[in-house]
């Protein structure tokens, strides 16, 4: 009977019909699986381009922008509370249809 296991191919011994322990065919097998994982990691390398380098930068720069109009806030919330806010439902209208054909676009 053939087994393959983790890339190792051959009869299937077990200590009954090898005439002694397994250890050693373990080790070996140990020792070939640390001396492939050493040469991938030999291989491996990270490399970052000045693009991913300048995108970097500008997101750490944009951490400190507002994301909202603190002015522009206040001027609405006064405008409402005086109820002088006018509220044209055409442009409302308008922008849901535009958000929602932009959204069955994505």
């Amino acid at each position: 009977m053939t087994n393959n296991i983790a890339g190792l191919s051959g009869v299937a011994q077990s200590p009954a019909n090898t005439g002694g322990d397994n250890k050693s065919v373990v080790s070996s097998t140990n020792q070939r699986q640390v001396q492939q994982s050493s040469r991938k990691e030999a291989m491996d390398s990270v490399s970052i381009t000045a693009v991913a380098t300048r995108l970097n930068e500008l997101e750490n720069s944009l951490k400190n922008v507002a994301v909202v109009d603190v002015k522009r806030v206040e001027q609405i919330q006064l405008a409402l509370k005086s109820g002088s806010y006018d509220i044209h439902a055409q442009q409302v209208a308008d922008k849901f249809l535009e958000f929602e054909f932009a959204l069955d676009r994505s």
